[in-house]
């Protein structure tokens, strides 16, 4: 069988000048906003989020919520709608680290099919949730001009 050309139809490296990524690996021990990554020329957009192993136990009350974001300006984000999100979401959390025995080390996918110019990935710390690794990119896909590469 022969393979489609999946590399030169998705811009996931950091040749473009501020790269595609949101929130830099790290251990997160306050909230995170990730850097807003233009869709200009790109007709689609995949949030990839890695998130690690908690530094401790996450609960109901102490947790982080992954919250996808849009802007038309790169400067006022708001919270994506559900139904410009493919996947699962909920008011535009699009996971929640609240159990460290199924919601952690793990990688989440949330599709955007928006009309936003910037998408980016928000990382928000409820109570004295424990510190937490995570990252988080874009990939800019359906491009207008081909090979992205």
């Amino acid at each position: 069988m022969v393979m489609k050309d999946l590399y030169h139809n998705l811009l996931a490296n950091a040749a473009e000048a501020t790269g595609n990524q949101c929130i830099a690996s790290q251990t997160l021990a306050a909230s995170a906003e990730g850097t807003g990554q233009d869709l200009r020329g790109y007709r689609g957009a995949l949030a990839i989020v890695d998130i690690g192993d908690s530094a401790g136990t996450p609960t109901t009350t102490n947790k982080w919520s992954i919250i996808l974001m849009e802007s038309d300006d790169n400067s006022t984000f708001t919270v994506v709608a559900d139904a410009d999100i493919q996947g699962d979401s909920s008011s535009g959390v699009i996971h929640v680290i609240d159990d460290a025995t199924t919601k952690d080390n793990i990688t989440i996918s949330r599709g955007y099919i928006g009309s936003s110019r910037y998408l980016t990935v928000y990382a928000t710390k409820a109570a004295s949730g424990p510190n937490q690794p995570l990252t988080a990119v874009i990939l800019k896909g359906y491009a207008e001009q081909l090979p992205v590469v």
